[in-house]
């Protein structure tokens, strides 16, 4: 396999997906619970808690996926996404 034609991985990408992925799973998890909980108990606040710290992991989807995206070594053209841009007045 020719070296030149292999695109090199970023593995602190994957972690952060995997640690985003997990966090969005309890951020869906905790709010079941704080629906189910009475406003001020010790349940809702421990479930608010965990709730309010796992809310990052949604942005970092997004911040990875611009990484990747705008990276300054590739070259990303209109064509190449399949996007046709006209403009009619």
């Amino acid at each position: 396999m020719n070296q030149n034609n292999t695109k090199a991985r970023n593995i602190s990408f994957d972690v952060l997906r995997i640690i985003s992925a997990l966090s969005v799973v309890v951020l869906h998890v905790t709010t079941k619970f704080i629906m189910m909980n009475e406003v001020g108990s010790l349940d809702f606040r421990i479930a608010n808690l965990i709730n309010s710290i796992s809310r990052f992991g949604v942005p970092v989807f997004f911040m990875i996926s611009g990484a990747i995206f705008l990276d300054e070594k590739k070259e990303v053209t209109v064509k190449k996404y399949g996007f046709t841009i006209s403009f009619e007045w």
